[in-house]
């Protein structure tokens, strides 16, 4: 088991008599250790029970540079075959430096962000709409909108694309200009997590 609930509760996952393991933050290559065959006990990243005790191994060290990650090869995901929008959602950076109480992003990522180039984003579009015709994408990062510079250089490459997207996003990280040249380049919706009620 991997993910968000996992990685802040990995001891209480790892105790539950149908998991072999909880993956801590990052998966990938844990993941892959696993089905490489490595013993847990040499895998950074993992929490597992052995004869009734829970053993968790060194933390796993975050991938430096996300554009070295592949992308991701979805075929086997047959239900999304059957959706509207197929084989769209992607993740483009990993952590965040806001602690908003109703989000889980500072237990998984401990508020480090890493972000995959706007050049990246795109090479993994073109090859979603190639591979899946996939035309409306939705970004799953909690801040998207973190570093402007970076979405106005994303907006240029994808200007042309004629795709729709979605993202999130906080109310102090948009500017008119920026919204106006999302908008442009293919955007469509926008989530915002509302912290305060207080009008």
């Amino acid at each position: 088991f991997g993910g968000a609930h996992p990685t802040a509760l990995p001891e209480e996952t790892a105790k539950n008599a149908d998991v072999d393991a909880a993956v801590i933050g990052e998966g990938e290559q844990t993941i892959l250790e696993i089905a490489q065959g490595k013993p847990f006990e040499e895998i950074d990243g993992l929490c597992f029970q052995n004869d009734g005790k829970i053993i968790r191994t060194n933390p796993r060290a975050v991938l430096p540079d996300l554009d070295t990650l592949p992308f991701p090869m979805l075929e086997d995901l047959l239900w999304e075959k059957d959706q509207k929008y197929s084989f769209n959602e992607m993740g483009v950076s990993r952590g965040c430096p806001y602690l908003c109480t109703f989000c889980a992003s500072g237990a998984l990522w401990n508020r480090k962000v890493r972000m995959r180039s706007p050049f990246s984003i795109y090479l993994e579009m073109l090859f979603r709409m190639q591979r899946y015709g996939t035309t409306n994408f939705q970004f799953w990062d909690e801040t998207m909108t973190l570093d402007k510079k970076r979405i106005f250089d994303f907006c240029d490459l994808i200007m042309d694309l004629g795709i729709t997207l979605s993202c999130q996003t906080r109310v102090d990280l948009v500017t008119e200009e920026l919204l106006t040249k999302m908008k442009a380049s293919g955007c469509n919706a926008l989530a915002m997590g509302v912290e305060s009620g207080n009008q």
